[in-house]
């Protein structure tokens, strides 16, 4: 692969390092993608809103949260097909925000990894908009071995920077 290749690889990882990755949040639902579809709509889950404060919602970084303004999420929404004419929803959050650093030269907008409180709100909504009642989180933790499968898969499709790193070596 020579030295330029190696080079992209740990550019590469140093960027997924520095760059927040979201990660997915699924449930399966007993209906149909535009069933779905018309309550995520009903629920304004395509637009973004703004949040009053970052903390509770994000990841902890390296960085005070009460040093971030102006924070504002959008979810990503994708629906995929279940068992039995059903639908798995899968939802990330991005959530940005501007960082007020007492230095200007390192004030910006960043953006921040979920904690999942959003996420996980999101698909409460849908499933109560159904009738349903949310799962705790003990059924919720129940019923993720039933998407493992699907997740397995899409993980072996999508090779971790780490692995792409050693192969490079």
């Amino acid at each position: 692969m020579g030295r330029l290749g190696g080079a992209f690889s740990i550019l590469f990882l140093l960027t997924s390092a520095v760059f927040p990755q979201a990660v997915p949040y699924a449930r399966a639902f007993t209906k149909s993608a535009e069933e779905v579809e018309g309550a995520l709509k009903d629920l304004q889950a395509y637009s973004g809103q703004k949040l009053p404060i970052v903390d509770g919602f994000v990841a902890t970084g390296d960085k005070p949260l009460n040093q971030y303004e102006r924070a504002f999420y959008q979810f990503s929404i994708d629906l995929l097909p279940g068992t039995a004419g059903g639908t798995i929803v899968r939802v990330t959050a991005k959530i940005t925000a501007w960082y007020a650093d007492k230095d200007p030269a390192k004030s910006g907008y960043q953006v921040l990894s979920s904690n999942g409180r959003l996420e996980l709100d999101l698909l409460d909504r849908l499933e109560e908009k159904f009738g349903g009642k949310p799962a705790s989180s003990m059924a919720r933790a129940r019923n993720l071995p039933s998407l493992a499968p699907f997740f397995r898969n899409t993980r072996r499709r999508t090779p971790h920077p780490l692995r792409r790193l050693r192969a490079s070596l």
